[in-house]
């Protein structure tokens, strides 16, 4: 998953300090804030109206258009346009 949230360790104590030993620390327990970058995919405009034949008569084109609105950041690729 992507955003903002925490993370955390724990750790155990698996050998007490005996006499006269050095005691274990109280905190075994950390946490901190993170943040995971999200990917943000590519974004098209839908299609345009299709433009006038260019021709009266006989074989002419015709073109319709789209635009990327959003580059996206580590997503899906634009498609061709």
């Amino acid at each position: 998953s992507c955003g903002f949230g925490m993370k955390n360790r724990t750790r155990t104590v698996e050998n007490p300090a005996g006499p006269g030993g050095t005691p274990c620390p109280d905190r075994l327990q950390q946490i901190e804030d993170c943040f995971t970058h999200c990917a943000i995919d590519c974004k098209v405009s839908g299609w345009s109206d299709w433009s006038d034949c260019s021709a009266t008569c006989d074989k002419g084109i015709r073109i319709r258009k789209r635009h990327v609105t959003d580059r996206g950041d580590g997503g899906r690729k634009c498609p061709a346009l």
